[in-house]
């Protein structure tokens, strides 16, 4: 009787005690669990944020979305490229070719696809053969009408004069000199002067420029990157535009544009 008993109690022992074990090792495990999930996130986290590309405007830091970048290996590379004032535009060898040398009308405005934020970066190549002639690469960007619709509504009633630009929102960069580099901002309605440098050097010509725009927070920026890397332009607007169309414009010259990129800039902290 009294041995029942004792095998009674130590099989209760042994019961409980592999309940105990057991509990144990699945709370283990579900912690283990738990430290290789947070471990992958936190890893993946790592991975994105070290694929991320950030830049600095301004004071402040930017993470960097691709929003749309140009392909121009074929003439369908320029659909929706929409052009006003002289018609000799063309596709070739990956740039987009104006010639605006002559004629009726030597001047041109190209509007790229796309209705574009008003934080961006703008990333372009331009080329000039020779003989080069003004040698003038002009940047519209932040377009739009005054009543805030798309500049191509109005498109037919343009003819491509520089003048009728002037009459709605935008901002303008000139990068341009046959002589001596001079670099301008301006902001439309009213063609109002913001900022302008000059440097000894001309525009170069058979050689691939690379300009870059940022604007965010206020802050606009216009940078060289090749052949010389160099800040160019840089203003504070305190009531900057919204944001809007960009436009490739020219004006007696013939320049290719190539490998267009635009991208929506965001807070780092966002």
């Amino acid at each position: 009787m009294e041995g029942s008993r004792q095998e009674c109690t130590k099989a209760k022992y042994l019961y409980a005690l592999s309940r105990v074990v057991g509990y144990t090792i699945a709370m283990f495990l579900r912690v283990l669990t738990f430290l290789w999930c947070l471990t992958a996130i936190f890893f993946m986290g790592a991975c994105m944020t070290a694929n991320d590309e950030y830049l600095t405007v301004g004071e402040n830091r930017y993470r960097i979305e691709p929003l749309w970048r140009s392909e121009l290996s074929s003439a369908k590379g320029a659909a929706g490229f929409v052009a006003e004032g002289t018609d000799k535009v063309s596709v070739r060898d990956g740039w987009y070719w104006i010639n605006a040398t002559g004629g009726a009308r030597p001047f041109s405005t190209v509007w790229l696809p796309g209705d574009y934020p008003a934080d961006i970066r703008i990333r372009y190549k331009a080329r000039l053969p020779a003989p080069g002639g003004p040698r003038n690469i002009n940047l519209f960007f932040c377009a739009r009408l005054a009543d805030g619709r798309d500049v191509l509504a109005e498109t037919d009633q343009r003819t491509g004069d520089y003048g009728q630009y002037h009459q709605f929102p935008n901002y303008i960069f000139t990068y341009l000199g046959h002589d001596q580099l001079r670099v301008r901002m301006r902001r439309d309605p009213g063609f109002e002067l913001l900022c302008e440098r000059y440097f000894p050097e001309p525009v170069p010509l058979d050689t691939d420029l690379e300009l870059e725009v940022r604007v965010a927070g206020g802050w606009i920026e216009y940078h060289e990157l090749a052949p010389h890397a160099r800040p160019l332009l840089h203003y504070r607007d305190p009531d900057p535009l919204p944001g809007g169309r960009i436009g490739l414009r020219t004006w007696r010259t013939h320049v290719g544009f190539g490998d267009i990129r635009v991208d929506r800039l965001i807070p780092a902290d966002q």
